[in-house]
């Protein structure tokens, strides 16, 4: 049963049929990826985890953004290219769109809460990949996250889970697409501009080499670049499709400033069972392989002080950057 679906560019799961569009129901019982119980544990757990490090519930916007930046590696769901960050939406009873009211506070958040979304929807996969036989499509997983909501009993700060009566996820779109070695031109707040390299792109994200300082004009210059942090940042592309941040130049030579191929860094409070972090944390490579590291890289990369992000969306790394990141 394939349920691969188009609706109006985006990949849709919603309670009823409506005009001139495909619709599948959350609740219908035969739906091969209709969540299962541990679905809803699994679920639950992220939400409290969630709120652990929040401080209270999160937002459904929260939850769908986590979600959305955790989808798992292509080759450990067995499917083609997922976007990264799957941008999901939900309706509401009353079929009115969901707008949180409440700024984002997903920078806030430590791995741990990526690790646990990130295994609940390996779950998912894993559950639809079985019933179905086929490789798992946005749909499939989009379709049990639905279903998990439906059932879950949560509440959270802004919504009942069970109030969500429809979910959709973009489609992957056409648009232009940055390569390791470009510069990028970030506008700042007060004026000018921050300066990035692409070093590299995997299923992380785009991984950015970031600059000190700010440049008049999108431009290097003649001056010898000076590194704002070693380790590079993972984000999206969003911000260059949108044509905020420029593509103004490549230079291979930035890449050799950061570590290439990019990592992301895990702290010994990660619960990861049967995984050996070390007594300061490790590096994960995009193969998934673990490097243990040292006090001093612990330090440099901010796990020790709690001021490491494994990834931000890119408006929050403009925002970052404008204040001092």
């Amino acid at each position: 049963m394939d349920l691969s679906f188009k609706c109006s560019g985006r990949y849709a799961i919603t309670p009823k049929e409506t005009r001139g569009r495909a619709r599948l129901p959350m609740n219908e019982a035969s739906s091969p990826t209709a969540a299962p119980d541990d679905a809803d544990e699994a679920l639950t757990r992220l939400v409290t985890d969630l709120a652990e490090q929040l401080g209270g519930q999160p937002s459904l916007a929260e939850l769908l953004e986590v979600l959305g930046w955790s989808i798992p590696p292509d080759d450990n769901i067995g499917t083609g290219s997922f976007p990264v960050p799957l941008k999901l939406r939900a309706k509401v009873q009353g079929s009115r769109r969901y707008e949180s009211e409440r700024p984002s506070r997903t920078c806030e958040l430590n791995d741990s809460a990526f690790v646990d979304a990130s295994a609940f929807l390996l779950l998912l996969a894993e559950q639809a990949a079985a019933r179905t036989g086929e490789p798992v499509s946005p749909t499939m997983l989009v379709a049990g996250i639905a279903a998990a909501l439906e059932t879950s009993g949560i509440r959270l700060a802004d919504i009942a889970a069970d109030e969500v009566v429809g979910l959709e996820a973009d489609a992957p779109q056409r648009k232009p697409k940055v390569r390791p070695g470009d510069v990028l031109a970030i506008p700042a707040a007060a004026g000018g501009y921050h300066l990035a390299s692409v070093v590299d792109r995997n299923h992380f994200g785009t991984a950015l080499g970031l600059l000190r300082g700010t440049a008049v004009f999108p431009t290097l210059g003649g001056e010898t670049p000076v590194v704002l942090r070693r380790h590079c940042f993972h984000t999206d592309d969003e911000q260059v499709a949108a044509g905020v941040w420029k593509i103004v130049g490549h230079d291979e030579s930035l890449r050799e400033l950061f570590p290439c191929p990019s990592e992301i860094y895990h702290g010994t409070d990660l619960r990861w069972p049967d995984v050996d972090l070390g007594e300061f944390g490790a590096a994960e490579s995009a193969q998934g392989e673990l490097r243990l590291i040292t006090e001093d890289e612990a330090r440099e990369v901010g796990l020790i002080d709690g001021s490491y992000r494994q990834s931000l969306l890119s408006e929050h790394l403009q925002q970052a950057l404008d204040d001092g990141a």
